[in-house]
């Protein structure tokens, strides 16, 4: 792109774990040169690894999701 998005908002965790890793591969830092944003808060995106200090989780409660 002419213009290199600043953020990603991934509809899952695993979506943002694969843009860190496109971006990685691209020589881009996460999050200086673009943020990436995860909705799901799964348990691997907040543990020990690489993933943590970089991804904004948004927590999902699923039982609360499709109420109407």
């Amino acid at each position: 792109l002419p213009d290199r998005p600043t953020a990603v908002f991934a509809g899952r965790d695993e979506q943002a774990f694969g843009v860190i890793e496109a971006a990685r591969v691209a020589g881009l830092v996460v999050p200086r040169d673009v943020s990436v944003v995860g909705f799901e808060d799964l348990p691997v995106a907040s543990g020990d690894n690489d993933f943590q200090d970089v991804v904004v989780r948004i927590h999902t409660n699923h039982d609360d999701l499709f109420v109407v």
